[in-house]
């Protein structure tokens, strides 16, 4: 439970109990006479139905608190799962860029001396050609 809350719950709780105390005191020094004492029960009995009412609602609130809590950390979950993903596949593309330009460098070594032996073999078959026909 949130200690605020039940901050709250124990000053409205103790200001309830000073409040009904008072009352009685009053009742007494003033010696009040019966039909007092039953409108001053009336009012203790209206106090302690509004004190019951805003436990109620203290209640809700809390209720509500905790599932806007629950709600909070469930996105801070989702958020801390999709920047791991985001994480995730910036290693992944990085990776693909490394074996893509890896690959490239390769084939352009090969393709550079493939290139080259083709034109020593045509050269071999100018010459060749030359020395025949001459």
């Amino acid at each position: 439970m949130d200690p605020l809350i039940i901050a709250l719950v124990s000053a409205l709780g103790a200001t309830a109990s000073g409040v009904v105390s008072l009352l009685q005191q009053r009742r007494r020094e003033r010696g009040e006479a019966k039909d007092g004492e039953a409108a001053a029960g009336d009012r203790i009995e209206t106090l302690i139905r509004s004190l019951n009412s805003a436990n109620d609602v203290i209640r809700e609130i809390e209720g509500e608190i905790r599932t806007r809590q629950e709600l909070a950390e469930k996105l801070q979950a989702d958020a801390e799962q999709a920047e791991r993903l985001l994480e995730l596949n910036r290693e992944q593309l990085e990776a693909v860029r490394g074996l893509v330009g890896s690959e490239l460098r390769r084939e352009s070594k090969r393709s550079f001396w493939l290139g080259a032996l083709v034109n020593f073999l045509f050269f071999l078959a100018g010459v060749g050609l030359t020395l025949l026909l001459h």
